[in-house]
């Protein structure tokens, strides 16, 4: 189960433990991620002992990961929803692994592409892969913005949505650039935006988990624009 204290746990691990997973870890992952999927319309896949797209390389060295060799490949389909899907149900695997005793970390760019051995059909998309296993490491939070730099109507007495946008700005995002902003309408409604750049689909579904985990509210609409 996914409380805050879960979230607040959360950190982007590069460093684990040379321990394989054990078997009933690799079940409760794939189970998991077949949750995600029938959901979400993603197709996350679960590599285990795979020590090649994070192994001896100039790009492992850059991205300071050590001993990843289990990963989940984060593929959906290719276009501003499926990678809003992507991020959201990502993440929801991410922080179910949390609460069962595991780390993580996002990873976009330093792993080899190449070296993943999954199956992307046509139309879909690997987005990133999730690191994952026991971490060697607990890493400091990341600074954030202030709420009013990603928010409209934080601060105005709805505390549930107030909630929606702390717990957004704990969520991992692309260089740390946090690039969303959640708006609160007259209505109460939620809705949610990135700006068009780079990851913006795929931090956009993840800051939306933490949104309505922490505010059980629901967004009406999510755009990149």
């Amino acid at each position: 189960m996914i409380i805050k204290e879960t979230i607040e746990a959360r950190r982007s691990v590069r460093r684990y433990e040379a321990a394989a997973l054990d078997g009933v870890t690799v079940g409760c992952l794939r189970a998991l991620i077949d949750e995600a999927n029938a959901a979400g319309g993603t197709a996350l896949q679960l590599v285990v002992n795979e020590p090649d797209a994070f192994g001896k390389s100039f790009m492992a060295r850059y991205g300071h990961f050590k001993n990843v060799r289990n990963y989940i490949a984060v593929i959906a389909p290719d276009s501003d929803e499926g990678g809003i899907a992507a991020g959201y149900y990502g993440e929801k695997t991410v922080l179910e692994a949390k609460a069962a005793g595991l780390d993580s970390c996002w990873v976009g760019m330093t792993f080899k592409r190449g070296k993943v051995p999954v199956v992307i059909t046509p139309g879909m998309k690997l987005y990133a892969v999730i690191a994952i296993g026991y971490g060697a490491e607990t890493p400091k939070r990341q600074k954030s913005k202030n709420p009013a730099d990603v928010s409209e109507g934080y601060g105005t007495g709805n505390e549930a949505f107030d909630r929606g946008v702390d717990c957004a700005l704990l969520a991992p995002s692309a260089l740390n650039r946090q690039n969303f902003r959640f708006i609160l309408g007259r209505e109460g409604e939620v809705t949610a935006s990135a700006r068009r750049r780079h990851y913006a689909a795929l931090d956009l579904g993840i800051a939306s988990l933490h949104f309505e985990l922490a505010s059980q509210m629901k967004i009406s609409r999510l755009s990149i624009s």
